[in-house]
Parts: C-alpha cells; structure tokens; sequence
C-alpha cells in the first residue's frame, strides 16, 4: 500500500522543473512579506543588527544617537531612559540612511 503523501507522478521533468521553480518563486514571496513585517517593529540594536548585517550592534547605536547627524528618537529610535536600552526600528533605520 503507498504512504499517505503519495502523489501521481508528472508526466515529464519539464513539468516538474517549472512546478518547482513556481513553487521557489511562491516560497520567496512569503518569505519577503514574512521578513518586511518583522522588520516594522521596535527592536533591541543586537536583533536590529542580524537584520542589517554587516552592520554591528555598537555601529547601529552611534548612527542613531550621533552627535552630528542623529536620527528622530520616537520614529527610528527610543530609549526609556538613559542607561537604558536602545529600541529600534529596522524600516524606519533604512528610510533615514
């Protein structure tokens, strides 16, 4: 008897090749929506920087709070209070760069 996944086999590699490449491109898809809603939430500068990598923790952290240059506190960055740590959020980080 065949398993219970048993499914009819294609006709032809051709049909299997572009099943799998619509199956890829499905994949891809949702994974790009899955990644740019994790990315529109507030974030400590460690996660923040797994998702702009090769950026660093530290090097996220001077960007946002630089003397010369710094980024809104509220809509990139905020901090409860100072010693405290940093939140960010990834979205709006790339909008200001």
């Amino acid at each position: 008897m065949p398993p219970a996944t048993y499914h009819k086999p294609m006709e032809s590699c051709q049909e299997q090749i572009e099943w799998l490449t619509a199956k890829i491109f499905q994949l891809t898809e949702e994974l790009r929506s899955i990644k740019a809603k994790s990315e529109d939430r507030w974030m400590t500068t460690m996660e923040a920087s797994f998702h702009m990598k090769p950026k660093t923790a530290c090097a996220i952290r001077q960007r946002v709070k630089s003397k010369t240059k710094p980024m809104p506190e509220g809509i990139v960055w905020k901090q409860e209070a100072k010693g405290h740590e940093i939140l960010v959020n990834v979205k709006a980080f790339r909008e200001y760069l």
